[in-house]
């Protein structure tokens, strides 16, 4: 039985987190690109809890802050990651996010990567 408790915990923990509530959420990962910041954020649902099953991409630029929707055709999917990387073409700063479906996809190798520039405002 001890097992099993321990086994279910394990698969469980991933899948909530403990937070403070706001109302965009609690931030799990948050990543600078040049002048803004883009952030994955977890849907706080109180007693410091969160659910990370389906958390939203918030970006950060010149003092404003706003909700990004998933891109067309990525419906059904949650962004998974973030990174920013740099063109080699004309050294401009994009950020790179990871949708994939949760929680059985964020094991896999299988997501779908969206880029965006840095500056979108």
């Amino acid at each position: 039985m001890k097992k099993l408790l321990i086994s279910v915990l394990l698969i469980a923990a991933p899948l909530s987190c403990f937070a403070n509530s706001s109302n965009l959420g609690v931030t799990v990962v948050s990543k600078k690109c040049g002048e803004a910041e883009m952030s994955l954020r977890c849907t706080a649902v109180g007693d410091g809890i969160a659910d990370c099953l389906h958390p939203s991409l918030v970006y950060k630029s010149k003092g404003s802050i706003r909700k990004l929707p998933n891109p067309k055709g990525l419906k059904d999917t949650s962004p998974t990651s973030i990174a920013c990387v740099r063109s080699k073409n004309d050294n401009a700063e994009y950020f790179h996010v990871m949708y994939d479906v949760l929680p059985t996809g964020a094991m896999c190798v299988n997501g779908i990567t969206f880029t965006m520039p840095a500056d979108i405002s």
